[in-house]
């Protein structure tokens, strides 16, 4: 139980209230934060269902640092070969493979190796936010 529901001052109804309360208040804070990452990175969808953005901290390669990147969605066709079992492990892969453009890397230099040992936890996360919105743009217009 929640401490807001041990409280026994209260009814039933009251405490489902207030739990309702303090649910719609965390929601709210997300989706504020998530807004907020989608600015600062330029998480941009673009009408060819691509999603462009910049990584936070950038990933190394031949001595420079790259953040600009540009992905298009996972297709069952990527996610049907993934090698990993690990659901992290997994999702770095899918990027692996869906990610169009990091910085001025070859795409033939990114993949699965290269991004789990080159990228940060923070900018794995900003690609997860890139994805979502892209996500987002397919499902409403599969909506209209």
């Amino acid at each position: 139980m929640t401490k807001l529901a041990q409280k026994t001052d209260l009814s039933p109804e009251e405490q489902s209230k207030r739990l309702d309360e303090a649910k719609a208040a965390h929601q709210a804070k997300v989706e504020t934060q998530r807004l907020q990452v989608i600015e600062k990175q330029q998480i941009k969808v673009h009408d060819d269902f691509t999603v462009t953005g910049r990584l936070i901290h950038g990933v190394l390669f031949d001595g420079k640092l790259h953040y600009d990147f540009k992905m298009r969605m996972a297709y069952a066709g990527d996610t049907v070969k993934l090698k990993q079992d690990d659901p992290y492990a997994r999702t770095i892969e899918t990027y692996s493979r869906t990610l169009l453009k990091l910085g001025d890397i070859p795409s033939d230099q990114i993949d699965f190796e290269f991004l789990s040992s080159n990228t940060t936890d923070m900018d794995i996360d900003i690609l997860y936010y890139a994805d979502a919105e892209l996500v987002k743009k397919r499902e409403s217009v599969m909506s209209e």
